[in-house]
């Protein structure tokens, strides 16, 4: 655009790149965010007929308005009929709006236009819904077009299918230096499971490497890596550093939310700090806020996982009800967490000895596949 300012295709690309830095929490940030809708209507207002500025709208929209997001990609879709992008972004917008049917008929759509990029959205919708096997298959797919792109969804998949940590690792671990820059959903979810697996130095060693964005869990949710390294210092009972890293985090929240009073991902990450420095009643209003801000009605993608850090909120501060029952929820619909995220994630240590445990855990294990699309909006 810098070359010239009336080439709408550039403008509508610069509008999804600023919305994918604000949506992936790589530059979340207010300004971010005016500066895509500012380049999505300067793509619109040079060519309203482009296909492809309609699609930045869309892009745009996703978040807060999905009937609207949906008619432009409609548009985008009569200049474009054979467009997988067009289905893969349909997709995304119907599982925003808990339309899990449909969305799988718009990512397979884009899947039969185009399988090897298109494989990797269908490995995705098939987590959300707690389908390993199926997963699995298109993961295969998707691996063979571009194996380090893939490699999240596959590690996930092999944990969340059998709690596997060494399996996971063995995919993260090439994938881990095979972009440039480096790949912060590898380091994030490797640093996870290693925290998991009692590797405490390994998790504390990728936590230190990562990007200023900080540490990473899906859908696309960004906070302090300070958070991160406070919850290993914690399960190493080093708590004098893990408060200091809480406490960092939580400055540096609180600035944030100066800026942006409404931002669930902000809201969420004081929650998860406070919880860490024992400061109750802040870290429930704080955990409950995210959800409030983000609920599962509202966004079927994003939703979930603000209520299993809520829930993850609760068992820390031993209010177990409250977690089971914000778990309860969570599984419900669909979504990349199941039951042995909760089995195995620390932030969950409490609730794990509680008498209701085991009959929670076979109760969420039912939930997925058919058993989630019969409750699906």
């Amino acid at each position: 655009v810098a070359r010239d300012p009336r080439f709408a295709a550039a403008w509508s690309w610069l509008a999804r790149v600023y919305v994918t830095q604000y949506g992936s929490g790589a530059q979340r940030k207010p300004e971010i965010r005016q500066a895509a809708e500012r380049a999505a209507q300067t793509a619109i207002d040079l060519d309203p007929g482009l296909p492809e500025a309609h699609m930045a709208l869309a892009t745009l929209l996703a978040e807060r308005d999905h009937e609207r997001a949906l008619r432009e990609l409609e548009t985008a879709r009569t200049g474009l009929p054979n467009s997988a992008e067009v289905f893969r972004l349909i997709g995304n917008v119907e599982t925003r709006m808990g339309r899990s049917r449909e969305a799988l008929a718009a990512y397979m759509h884009a899947f039969d236009l185009a399988p090897g990029s298109m494989a990797e959205p269908v490995a995705v919708h098939y987590l959300r819904l707690r389908q390993y096997t199926e997963a699995k298959r298109f993961i295969g797919i998707a691996t063979a077009d571009n194996r380090p792109g893939v490699a999240v969804p596959e590690a996930w998949t092999l944990f969340s299918e059998t709690g596997d940590i060494a399996a996971a690792r063995r995919v993260l671990e090439p994938a881990l230096n095979a972009r440039s820059p480096a790949d912060a959903r590898v380091r994030g979810l490797l640093a996870r499971l290693e925290w998991f697996d009692g590797r405490h130095q390994r998790a504390l060693d990728l936590i230190q490497d990562m990007d200023p964005a900080g540490a990473w869990l899906p859908a696309d949710f960004r906070f302090p890596a300070d958070i991160a390294a406070a919850q290993v210092y914690e399960t190493m009972g080093r708590r004098a550093e893990a408060s200091k890293r809480y406490e960092a985090a939580m400055a540096d929240l609180e600035a944030r939310a100066r800026h942006n009073p409404h931002d669930y991902q902000i809201e969420a990450a004081l929650g998860m700090a406070a919880a860490g420095l024992g400061r109750g009643s802040e870290a429930v209003r704080h955990g409950q806020r995210a959800v409030d801000l983000m609920p599962v009605t509202k966004d079927g993608a994003l939703g979930p996982l603000y209520l299993y850090l809520l829930a993850q909120v609760h068992a820390r501060l031993g209010n177990h009800d409250a977690a089971f029952a914000a778990l309860d929820q969570l599984f419900s619909v669909p979504g990349f967490y199941n039951e042995i995220w909760v089995q195995r994630d620390p932030g969950f240590a409490a609730l794990r000895g509680h008498a209701a445990f085991g009959a929670a855990i076979a109760r969420w294990s039912k939930q997925n596949g058919e058993a989630l699309l019969a409750h699906a909006r």
